[in-house]
């Protein structure tokens, strides 16, 4: 097997190049007096000088830099030095892959090898494992049972076990197709229930979180382990309840400072536009009057209203 492998470098075209590197890229300055060059260039010959060339590459495979010498030039652009770049890179990996491989099959032909020249050593080594005496006993008892029985018992056996075999392997692909055929179902089941599971939500305008759709999940799981068929519409109003009992425990004991982190102030200033929004007009002369006079305008024991009672969170 050979060791190297032959990698197949395109020419490109300069002008070519930079034609497609305006289309696909932002223009940068040096693309740009490249183009320019090249149109004012009026032959083929005067195109591929009037762009800048390179020889050598600067690489980096398996955290090593090196020097690549190219057996052409090519355009000094950074497209250019792009793609040459990743087909060496492939190149060089190419090849130590066939190496890495070249050298299994000489590990395992050379182990093979002294297998058959010398047994004894080979299973003699510690990292086998192997008994040696006790394998020799199995297979003398082994020889000598052989020996009591007549040649049509011998074939007979034989016959069975190449049967047993054959249904083995059969027995083998029915396991292996049943398996294939179930990871298929389970794919068509996932995606229908996640279809389902983000149709549900968007008709709810919950938003589509991990935490939402694994409240979801853990509902849906739990009447499919209790044999109910249920689907993620069924749930909703569950997911939703629970959700919304988790924050409303979560808000009541919680710390104000910790509460306005969570919630951000966002969403507080869009919540307070919204209840002055709802908020019937006040005249301007109680406003004016009121203003300043809160703690006077209270009723004994009246406690004045925190953020939660004016956000109504």
């Amino acid at each position: 097997m050979p060791d190297d492998t032959n990698v197949e470098l395109e020419v490109v075209d300069p002008g070519t190049l930079i034609e497609e590197a305006a289309e696909n890229t932002e223009e940068t300055p040096e693309v740009n007096e490249a183009e320019q060059a090249v149109e004012e260039a009026e032959t083929p010959e005067d195109k591929v000088e009037a762009v800048k060339t390179l020889r050598k590459l600067k690489l980096k495979y398996n955290q090593e830099e090196y020097e690549e010498e190219l057996p052409f030039e090519i355009p000094d652009t950074p497209e250019a030095k792009k793609y040459m770049e990743e087909r060496l890179q492939l190149a060089r990996m190419s090849r130590d892959k066939a190496a890495e491989k070249s050298a299994l099959e000489k590990e395992i032909r050379s182990f093979v090898k002294e297998l058959k020249e010398n047994p004894e050593k080979i299973l003699s080594d510690p990292d086998l494992g192997i008994d040696l005496k006790k394998f020799a006993a199995q297979i003398i008892e082994k020889e000598i049972e052989n020996s009591k029985k007549s040649p049509e018992q011998l074939r007979s056996e034989k016959l069975e076990k190449e049967l047993k075999d054959i249904k083995d392997e059969r027995e083998k692909e029915k396991t292996e197709a049943q398996e294939r055929e179930m990871e298929r179902l389970q794919e068509t089941a996932y995606a229908k229930y996640d279809s389902e599971v983000e149709q549900a939500i968007q008709s709810s305008g919950l938003p589509k979180t991990p935490y939402v759709v694994k409240k979801m999940a853990e509902y849906m799981l739990l009447g499919v382990q209790n044999g109910i068929d249920v689907s993620a519409a069924d749930v909703l109003p569950l997911v939703q309840d629970e959700i919304q009992n988790d924050i409303k425990q979560l808000f009541e004991v919680a710390p104000d400072e910790l509460v306005r982190q969570l919630v951000g102030k966002d969403k507080l200033n869009q919540i307070r536009k919204q209840n002055l929004k709802k908020a019937p007009p006040v005249p301007l002369k109680k406003s004016v009057e009121d203003t300043g006079n809160t703690k006077e305008k209270l009723k004994p024991g009246e406690k004045p209203k925190t953020y939660r009672d004016f956000f109504g969170v």
